[in-house]
């Protein structure tokens, strides 16, 4: 993840909020890499989701967040939400740069992906959000990935597509959730989003 966000080829490197943690940690937080967690403060109960990624580099009983997540990109798992408001004495400095947190898993309820501009309103009935710029065909889209604790009904995600996306929609019903089919005009259907009730990361073709 870079500071702005809009270098395609670097943010194909950390796709999403990231933590890093050492495999024993993983371990005995309970938690398999590629998973979702919380990370909670434990004085404030704010708490930030964020992938779980192995890293032997990072010591036991230590975690690693990027800063950089902000704004549309993923500014609920901002790493600032869970640290302390504390500050030396003489300097005024923030104390950002260490915090205790609480590491447990994160119960996904429902998971989706957007494809597409305007997705951004679709983080009003999800937990965890982020945003990733994709190259393509010579164009960029914007890639969103979303979950939340709770299952989403149909007649809820109806709605947030219906406010989230342009041009006519089609919901159609698939083992496992809906796919949102948007027409952006009357000659192609070009698919905007998707939600999957199912707790594991999806993968785009």
């Amino acid at each position: 993840m870079t500071r702005t966000g809009f270098v395609p080829a670097l943010t194909q490197k950390e796709t999403e909020p990231t933590v890093y943690l050492n495999p024993l940690s993983i371990e005995r937080a309970a938690l398999k890499t590629g998973q979702l967690a919380r990370l909670v403060a434990p004085e404030s109960r704010a708490e930030i989701v964020a992938r779980v990624k192995e890293d032997d580099g990072v010591g036991l009983h230590s975690v690693y967040l990027s800063m950089h997540w902000a704004g549309e990109f993923g500014a609920g798992s901002g790493v600032n939400h869970v640290t302390e408001s504390v500050v030396d004495p003489f300097s005024g400095q923030p104390a950002f740069k260490s915090s205790f947190v609480e590491v447990e898993p994160f119960a996904i309820g429902s998971y989706f992906v957007a494809i597409g501009e305007n997705a951004d309103k679709l983080g009003d009935i999800a937990d965890f959000s982020s945003m990733q710029i994709t190259e393509g065909e010579g164009q960029s889209r914007n890639l969103w990935r979303c979950a939340s604790k709770s299952v989403l009904s149909k007649q809820t995600w109806t709605q947030a597509t219906d406010a989230a996306l342009n041009g006519k929609l089609l919901v159609m019903d698939t083992e496992h959730g809906w796919v949102t089919l948007s027409c952006a005009n009357d000659a192609a259907l070009t698919v905007k989003s998707f939600v999957q009730v199912e707790d594991k990361a999806l993968t785009l073709m």
